[in-house]
């Protein structure tokens, strides 16, 4: 049971290092950093596919970044130095779970931190009371699943294999 103290326990409610990414500190493998992907996840979007580390140049500054093309349906680019979201972009054709990420978090927009449990757009899940939700995009397998992608620096090209007709 969460304790109330006057403050939302985020971290609990978003079951928080679940659908994440983490920099683990080889020394004393202490958590440097984290960032999650989708809060409280309802889908399985459990990003179990990999996050190439690359270089590159964001608004003319270079940049150490780690990419991800995540289950649910967005690419990510953090700073693999600190774990910030420097962008998002959606990169499957339809997609329903949410309307959008915030520009500077790259949590879903309709993300709400008072809730225990997400329901990013109503129907788009089942639940107990309702085992069946509206179609989902990406189904539960998600835009991207297991298979690896590959990074050619010289080109400056990311290779992503993605699920379609799911």
């Amino acid at each position: 049971m969460r304790a109330r103290t006057g403050t939302r326990n985020i971290a609990r409610a978003d079951n928080k290092w679940a659908a994440s990414v983490l920099a683990i500190s080889p020394s004393d493998g202490k958590i440097k950093w984290g960032y999650q992907y989708t809060p409280n996840d309802p889908y399985d979007y459990d990003e179990i596919s990999e996050h190439p580390i690359i270089n590159a140049k964001v608004n003319g500054e270079d940049r150490k970044l780690v990419v991800h093309a995540a289950r649910n349906g967005f690419y990510y680019a953090l700073d693999r130095t600190n774990g910030s979201f420097v962008a998002g972009k959606q990169y499957v054709d339809d997609l329903t779970w949410t309307t959008g990420l915030d520009p500077k978090t790259g949590r879903p927009l309709n993300y709400d931190p008072n809730k225990d449990i997400q329901e990013y757009n109503p129907g788009s899940h089942g639940t107990r009371a309702k085992p069946v939700g509206e179609r989902l995009c990406p189904a539960v397998s998600g835009g991207k699943n297991w298979e690896p992608s590959a990074y050619n620096p010289e080109l400056n090209v990311l290779l992503r294999p993605h699920q379609a007709g799911l």
